[in-house]
């Protein structure tokens, strides 16, 4: 499962979503890419402060922010990274 986690006013977090939303609209005949994007979930950390506490648990310090399994990814750049790297293998 992945989890990007972000927040209210976060230039990369909006960033990180309008790139997720154009990759799901090109790869939408590509059912294997479509279903992976479509099963990332995205959790807000200003409306969800538990989740905040979390990732500080976590040593995480800035969002965007995403995890999958026992990795985490830390900024626009390198979530995008791996989010094409992952859609290239499927």
């Amino acid at each position: 499962m992945s989890i990007i986690y972000t927040r209210n006013n976060c230039v990369p977090c909006v960033r990180l979503k309008q790139w997720l939303a154009e990759a799901k609209r090109d790869n939408k005949d590509k059912s294997n890419v479509h279903m992976f994007l479509h099963s990332i979930q995205f959790v807000n950390i200003d409306e969800q402060p538990q989740e905040r506490d979390y990732l500080i648990g976590l040593g995480v310090k800035s969002v965007p922010c995403m995890l999958e399994e026992e990795t985490s990814y830390l900024g626009y750049e390198v979530i995008i990274e791996h989010l094409e790297e992952r859609m290239g293998a499927l």
